[in-house]
């Protein structure tokens, strides 16, 4: 008896020659492998269940730019007014 074939669908695309290799080394990063390497088609899945969102590059920066903001100021605030001591 051979193997259970899975519903499965077949995605051909045309991507820069790199993009395959960053693919499988992503997935696999992100604990989607199959035969040592990475599980691109369990990734791809991934992505589109929701399980990964992907964000344009710009918005990223803008989210990191402003959680940095955020820390600075209050390590800044912890400077200027340094906690009271709550001795009873």
């Amino acid at each position: 008896m051979g193997r259970k074939k899975l519903a499965r669908s077949v995605l051909n695309v045309r991507v820069d020659p790199n993009t395959p290799e960053w693919f499988k080394q992503k997935a696999f990063e992100c604990g989607y492998s199959y035969n040592e390497e990475g599980a691109t088609g369990q990734f791809l899945d991934a992505i589109a269940d929701g399980k990964f969102v992907l964000i344009p590059a710009e918005t990223w920066n803008k989210c990191l730019m402003l959680m940095r903001e955020i820390g600075d100021n209050s390590n800044r605030e912890g400077k200027i007014n340094p906690p009271q001591n709550l001795e009873p």
